[in-house]
């Protein structure tokens, strides 16, 4: 944070705008910057991410700092209307405004798949503990006992974090042929995975009402079908 901050110092001019985003180091750091004009854009809450539990003294810690930082941001961005709530309760309404994510043209055209060779439902990003995939084991083991679907037929495939887990899951229901992990690519490469996947796997919180992943615009922007 403090070598983050020096540079941007050198860099920020009398009329310069300092932007800071995830993570929450960056707000910290463009804090200590000082400038004028500064613009503060979250994709999740600061304090209380049910994704990124730091317990309740965590939590009081976080609250401090969030306010003795972002209290001094001359404007707040927030990717969804309810976290954009709940930082306007915090710093008011005229400071915070929702600015939703998106995505850019594709590099590579979605393409029509091959349906003589493996249909590949591609899971991209980080596979986060509260993603239940109990459902999806179950219902392939289902397909694959009725003689409906083999591992030549279908393949899901997990590029990113924290996805080990897959392999376990999917070894414990019986079914580990048909899914695939690999660590995190540069994002050229996933968004080129996205549009030549058959379809592209989106699971869904039950309980956080914050989030709207940004995956899930660049699933949009890959022009495949989407299964939630």
């Amino acid at each position: 944070i403090p070598e983050a901050a020096r540079r941007a110092r050198r860099l920020a001019g009398p009329e310069s705008v300092v932007l800071s985003t995830s993570a929450k180091s960056a707000h910290l750091a463009a804090r200590a910057v000082g400038a004028r004009r500064w613009l503060a854009d979250l994709n999740d809450p600061w304090v209380g991410n049910p994704h990124m539990p730091v317990g309740p003294i965590g939590d009081a810690i976080h609250r401090r700092l969030e306010r003795s930082s972002l209290g001094y941001a001359e404007h707040i961005t927030a990717v969804t209307p309810p976290l954009r709530d709940l930082l306007a309760e915090q710093y008011g309404p005229s400071r915070v405004s929702t600015l939703m994510s998106g995505f850019e043209p594709m590099t590579t055209a979605a393409t029509t798949p091959d349906r003589s060779g493996t249909a590949v439902v591609l899971y991209a990003g980080t596979l986060y503990e509260k993603f239940d995939l109990t459902p999806l084991y179950q219902g392939v083991a289902v397909a694959r006992d009725a003689g409906d679907v083999t591992a030549d037929q279908l393949r899901f495939r997990f590029v990113g974090r924290l996805n080990e887990r897959v392999r376990r899951e999917s070894s414990a229901h019986g079914v580990e042929e048909f899914f695939h992990v690999s660590p995190p690519v540069s994002r050229e490469d996933v968004l080129a995975m996205m549009a030549e996947a058959t379809a592209l796997l989106l699971p869904l919180y039950q309980d956080d009402p914050y989030s709207l992943p940004m995956k899930f615009f660049e699933y949009v922007g890959s022009g495949r079908p989407i299964v939630a």
